[in-house]
């Protein structure tokens, strides 16, 4: 499972609200707003009362700004790495989430890199993911369900994440354009409410295991078919209850930042 120190940076909670062509993001202590018409963002930071405002296609190269420079090593195997992503395969699986018959589909990311000594074969990084989606009925039954596929579909419309993704990785050329057809089995049809991914680093596993005792007490028994990391994403409520207007808006004190 996810390792402590990594848990605690991981946002334990995100806040999502809709209305009027716009929505409202809580997570990590920033809040952000989107217009959906206008396609700007705005970035709210709650503990030091600032805000940014932006076009949305300007805020993945802002994004991208604030990530540190990859060492010229890593950047220089980069063209070697091969990422692929499988079909999405329904499961036959079902669930009730909140009140809402979901189903589930799996989808496999692989990475694979060149060939090292003394390392397993095979990927060097395997994501398998399971969606758990609203069924398609559920839309015209589940009022709350309706509005957050609509919402949904045309953000993926207007916003484009194909581009912001290329964007945010612009030191991993090519990547985000990979994992476009995983972003687009994630918006395809009705609203996500469960995500359970399984992280397989077999090399990452075979190095643990050859590791001294002391000083690593996981390796002996680090299984490369173990997943190194699981992460879960579930949706705990759901409200199809009139959201004020005032939480559209930049909170008064607030003094404009850059981004």
């Amino acid at each position: 499972a996810l390792p402590a120190q990594m848990a605690r940076v991981m946002p334990q909670e995100t806040v999502l609200r809709l209305k009027g062509g716009k929505g409202f993001s809580s997570s990590m202590g920033f809040n952000s707003i989107i217009d959906f018409t206008t396609r700007e963002i705005t970035l709210l930071d709650t503990a030091g009362k600032r805000y940014a405002k932006m076009p949305y296609d300007q805020y993945g190269e802002e994004v991208a700004r604030a990530i540190p420079e990859m060492p010229a090593e890593a950047r220089a195997a980069m063209p070697s790495m091969k990422t692929d992503i499988s079909p999405a395969r329904v499961t036959g699986r079902t669930a009730v989430i909140q009140g809402v018959e979901a189903e589930e589909r799996e989808i496999s990311v692989s990475v694979e890199g060149p060939a090292m000594p003394n390392m397993p074969p095979g990927p060097t990084v395997k994501l398998v993911i399971h969606l758990w989606s609203a069924k398609p009925g559920e839309v015209m039954r589940v009022p709350a369900i309706r509005e957050l596929t609509g919402y949904s579909l045309w953000s993926y419309a207007t916003m484009n994440p194909t581009a912001f993704m290329d964007k945010m990785m612009k030191q991993l050329p090519g990547l985000g354009s990979a994992f476009a057809p995983l972003l687009e089995e994630m918006q395809k049809g009705t609203a996500v409410l469960r995500v359970h991914m399984d992280m397989f680093m077999p090399a990452m596993a075979a190095m643990l295991q050859r590791m001294p005792a002391g000083g690593n007490p996981s390796g002996a028994s680090s299984d490369p078919n173990e997943p190194f990391m699981q992460m879960n994403q579930e949706v705990a409520e759901l409200s199809a209850a009139p959201v004020p207007d005032s939480v559209f808006q930049i909170p008064e004190g607030y003094q404009e930042a850059p981004a």
